[in-house]
């Protein structure tokens, strides 16, 4: 009984982790279009940045977003400042 409830607990928490590895994987892309969408739709600027890393174990229990080459254009009235 004791063996079946530790084999039990530790695939449990073997597929905790590999969720918590696999998720980032697959949602990457995803958060990094909608952070570009939302964010352009609601400034007076043009945001762009190269790449978005996200992790969930780095500082777990939080999530951890990072993003690189971030720039961002100015429009009206200061055009072409960065």
């Amino acid at each position: 009984m004791k063996n079946k409830i530790l084999k039990i607990t530790g695939l449990l928490l073997l597929l905790v982790l590999g969720v918590l590895i696999a998720v980032p994987f697959f949602l990457e892309a995803k958060i990094g279009d909608l952070i570009k969408n939302n964010v352009n739709k609601n400034i007076n600027a043009t945001l762009d940045f190269s790449e978005v890393n996200l992790s969930l174990l780095r500082s777990f229990p939080k999530a951890e977003l990072r993003i690189q080459d971030l720039y961002l254009l100015t429009k009206d009235p200061f055009e072409g400042d960065t």
